[in-house]
């Protein structure tokens, strides 16, 4: 079986995370990406979980040595996907799900063209302004910031061509979200690819 990477990327509050820890608890065979970040670790966090954790100085450093295969800088942040961990997980042979921010997926688009792509998207512009200012860690300009790019992000979502399945997490249906996201990538996975890079 050749390894196929799936995409998980959608608006700030959709509630990617939140898909990807349930898609988790079921124990699949799927091998998950881990992201390189430059902020520091949080509480409960440690290198390698759930992030490889570096300086903005060395993600730079990754960066000019050309070490990424995408990167984001996101509210400050640097976010991106190394390419020894990539390879890791391709040689796996098992679907890879790499969790992006939006402004990452025409780039791993272009580095590996089968690559599947999933939009998590909030059932509404007020489901997902509630989810966001639910948050409590966000000041109102943050906030507002975050509203803004992720209509837009929303509106793009059903149109742009990047994305090969819009997913909708509706309120209350995590479960059900979680089972139509994996649903994709086991029926992906199974089909025949012309392919092995992806």
């Amino acid at each position: 079986m050749v390894s196929k990477i799936f995409i998980i990327t959608g608006t700030s509050g959709a509630g990617k995370d939140s898909v990807i820890e349930k898609i988790k608890d079921k124990n699949l065979e799927f091998e998950w990406v881990k992201t390189t970040v430059s902020r520091p670790m949080r509480e409960g966090e440690s290198q390698g979980n759930p992030y490889y954790f570096v300086t903005p100085e060395e993600f730079q450093n990754k960066i000019n040595r050309g070490e990424m295969i995408e990167h984001a800088l996101v509210y400050g942040k640097y976010y991106g996907g190394e390419k020894e961990e990539i390879e890791r997980c391709l040689a796996t042979k098992k679907p890879v799900i790499w969790k992006v921010d939006i402004q990452g997926v025409p780039t791993i688009k272009k580095h590996y063209p089968d690559a599947v792509c999933i939009f998590i998207s909030a059932p509404s512009f007020e489901a997902l302004e509630k989810r966001i200012r639910g948050r409590a860690k966000d000041d109102e300009e943050t906030i507002r910031k975050r509203m803004k790019a992720a209509k837009e992000e929303m509106k793009d979502a059903n149109i742009n061509p990047l994305y090969d399945h819009v997913v909708v997490n509706e309120e209350d249906r995590l479960a059900e979200t979680a089972g139509k996201v994996t649903k994709i990538i086991q029926e992906s996975f199974k089909e025949p690819r012309n392919t092995g890079c992806a």
